[in-house]
């Protein structure tokens, strides 16, 4: 991964989870997130952390949401490492939404039903994350 190629990955998935969502497009263009990126000495940083430490998956910088109902804004953004972000988005390890499929699977309950259940009980949770942890 090169370091241009991980701040266009970041936009798009930005871009795609949005669509996912059902949430209007970032509300910042590729050109201000390349320049924003660029000129953040924390994306730095963690891109450096990143790189020395042999790109592990979840060591990567990623760019989450404060409010998990809104979409992707300047004022409603946080770079942070992907792990940090996936913990923050939901308050659920990857384990734990596995472990709920999977339960949820066993007594017949479909993955949309799963995932309203669990936004209505406070965790919002992607979809995104819901097809993954479906799937295993």
């Amino acid at each position: 991964m090169t370091y241009q190629g991980k701040i266009t990955q970041l936009y798009t998935n930005m871009v795609n989870n949005s669509i996912d969502r059902g949430h209007a497009p970032p509300g910042f263009s590729k050109e201000e997130f390349d320049l924003y990126c660029k000129g953040s000495a924390e994306f730095n940083t963690i891109w450096a952390e990143w790189e020395s430490g042999g790109f592990q998956p979840r060591q990567g910088p990623s760019f989450g949401r404060m409010d998990e109902t809104k979409g992707y804004s300047w004022d409603n953004a946080e770079l942070k490492t992907f792990h940090r972000n996936l913990l923050s988005s939901d308050g659920l390890t990857d384990d734990q939404l596995r472990r709920v499929a999977v339960a949820c699977k066993a007594f017949g309950a479909s993955k949309e039903a799963t995932l309203r259940e669990l936004r209505s009980l406070g965790f919002p949770t992607s979809s995104t994350r819901m097809r993954r942890a479906w799937s295993t």
